[in-house]
């Protein structure tokens, strides 16, 4: 199985549940989110957009399916930056993510740079489907996890 290959759980994971049967040709694409220097949310826009140049020159036909993976906002939830951006999702407004303050992009939450980077690469506004700030205690500690579509 691709648990036991030896691929990240950020993309084994998704895969597992989205194509069990492994019957369709996989392309991981692995984005640093949390060491220096991380590509800044700007740079994420571009990657996914020169992603998208490459798949439309390629793919014919055939369906192409781009899966971000990663969490929202990590330690300290900002249910604030969460909802920004998937506001910002809703309306593929590229601009406001590709403004967003790397700063508050560290640890966990620089997960949303995988999000940012499936964004760029789509041509329409994404829909959340769920949001849930998973609190672990009452300081605001936890991480916030959602689940979106572009279709």
């Amino acid at each position: 199985t691709r648990l036991e290959t030896g691929m990240g759980h950020a993309i084994a994971r998704p895969l597992h549940f989205t194509t069990p049967r492994a019957d369709y040709p996989i392309i991981p694409l692995m984005l640093n989110t949390y060491y220096p220097p991380a590509p800044s949310p700007k740079r994420c826009v571009r990657l996914g957009q020169a992603l998208k140049q490459v798949i439309d020159g390629y793919a014919g036909d055939q369906g192409v399916v781009i899966m971000g993976s990663g969490g929202l906002s990590h330690i300290m939830i900002d249910e604030d930056l969460d909802h920004g951006f998937l506001d910002a999702l809703e309306r593929n407004d590229l601009d406001y993510m590709a403004a967003m303050d790397p700063a508050q992009l560290t640890t966990g939450t620089s997960e949303i740079r995988n999000w940012i980077a499936t964004a760029g690469a789509g041509t329409t506004p994404g829909r959340s489907i769920d949001y849930v700030p998973a609190y672990r205690n009452a300081h605001g500690i936890g991480c916030a996890m959602g689940f979106a579509v572009w279709e």
